[in-house]
């Protein structure tokens, strides 16, 4: 398998991870992605077959297969124009460090043995990104939606709502690192959720968008399909859900959706 074919299998499988997390059975692929998975599928090394006790009558030479490459999926900077700036917060902006009660809470998090997960996981952390910033983006897992394809299709996601990763706040609402794969959802999502509530207040973002089905069920118990689009708060704070990147990697139709969600957020941080 190419690095290119596994990291287009890794991203699948978070999505499908996610699905099956919040209850689902089925997703929807579009062919585009069927043809892609039956190409690497029909890449694998064939299984060895045992020898044959008498001599094979020798077959027709084989033909060349056709490889059918997939079409390529509109960039998305066609597909998402640029809005126009809005009024940021000043760049002098304090970094977690700088803020008493985030620092305690983040060893609190540290010291913290209640998520077996969590225990046992190498790396743990609360969010990343400036204390007072303008909007917060809440993922699944730490760094779904920041590595990889999904790292790129977010860079331009940004990059037409005219933000950097540096100016944004992200967390998760499950915080084993990535290279800890081996998480009991029941069991890490009640301490998480506490920590990741307790995290947003303290940095009181003007929006905060939440990546995929996941974080909407932890915060507010909902339904993604019944949810998107929908202003929501949290202790006083605007909360968006939308479908995340990794997600549009395998679901290009819904990238029209998801940048009319992006409009409402930004016009709400304009309007903060």
């Amino acid at each position: 398998m190419t690095a290119n074919s596994a990291t287009f299998v890794g991203q699948l499988l978070a999505i499908l991870e996610e699905e099956r997390d919040t209850g689902h059975k089925y997703v929807e692929v579009s062919p585009e992605n069927l043809q892609a998975l039956s190409l690497i599928a029909s890449a694998q090394p064939p299984r060895p077959v045992p020898p044959a006790t008498t001599a094979p009558v020798p077959d027709a030479p084989p033909k060349k297969p056709v490889a059918h490459v997939p079409s390529q999926p509109r960039p998305i900077a066609e597909v998402l124009p640029q809005l126009r700036p809005v009024a940021a917060r000043p760049a002098s902006m304090p970094t977690l460090e700088q803020v008493p009660e985030i620092a305690a809470l983040s060893e609190l998090f540290q010291q913290d043995t209640s998520c077996p997960s969590c225990a046992r996981a190498e790396q743990r952390s609360l969010g990343r990104g400036p204390a007072r910033a303008d909007l917060a983006i809440v993922s699944a897992r730490p760094q779904q939606d920041e590595v990889g394809a999904a790292g790129e299709l977010l860079e331009k996601m940004l990059g037409a709502m005219n933000l950097t990763r540096r100016s944004l706040y992200f967390t998760s609402t499950i915080r084993c690192q990535p290279d800890f794969v081996d998480v009991d959802i029941p069991d890490t999502i009640p301490c998480c959720t506490h920590y990741l509530r307790r995290e947003l207040e303290l940095v009181r973002p003007k929006v905060i968008l939440l990546f995929g089905s996941v974080p909407l069920q932890v915060l507010f118990q909902k339904r993604l399909e019944n949810t998107r689009g929908t202003w929501l708060e949290l202790d006083g704070i605007p909360c968006l859900a939308t479908y995340p990147p990794s997600y549009l990697l395998f679901m290009e139709q819904f990238k029209r959706t998801v940048w009319a969600d992006l409009k409402l957020a930004m016009a709400r941080i304009a309007a903060e």
